[in-house]
């Protein structure tokens, strides 16, 4: 019978966090048009969301990095983060290339980012566990419970 130092010391609590946080992106990204209504992008007008990815909205739409308004003469006040949030743009533009002018898209980059952040933080730990001789994995569960 296993106790709780055994749990611990075999890293059988970790690899159950690291089970739950990958089936919580996998059902994100199942589920991840399940909130938007039947339009397409062009429509676009969510605050928190469409604000973060202005420039490849504009790319994908109108095919250029600024709004057809602004083109023709009228100004249009921008954020500096609008604009400044190069990659962010690159990888919306990307996903919304790849999967289509769609809320599946539009967001699926970001999903991405986020998994590959978990993997990179994943590396990190095993990486500073074998460089400082760590056999423990309370340093991990800690870890994997606040990304959770």
């Amino acid at each position: 019978m296993l106790n709780n130092e055994n749990l611990f010391q075999k890293g059988i609590v970790q690899k159950i966090i690291c089970v739950l946080l990958f089936l919580l992106f996998f059902v994100r990204i199942i589920n991840i048009e399940a909130d938007i209504p039947q339009t397409y992008l062009v429509d676009y007008s969510s605050t928190d969301e469409g604000i973060y990815a202005n420039l490849a909205l504009n790319l994908q739409n109108w095919g250029t990095l600024m709004h057809p308004l602004k083109v023709s003469g009228i100004s249009l006040k921008h954020n500096p983060q609008i604009i400044l949030d190069i990659i962010g743009n690159l990888i919306v533009y990307i996903f919304m290339f790849i999967f289509g002018d769609n809320y599946y898209g539009f967001r699926l980059g970001v999903v991405f980012v986020a998994f590959l952040t978990i993997i990179f933080i994943f590396l990190s730990i095993r990486n500073l566990k074998k460089v400082h001789k760590i056999k423990n994995y309370y340093l991990e569960i800690l870890v994997y419970f606040f990304l959770m």
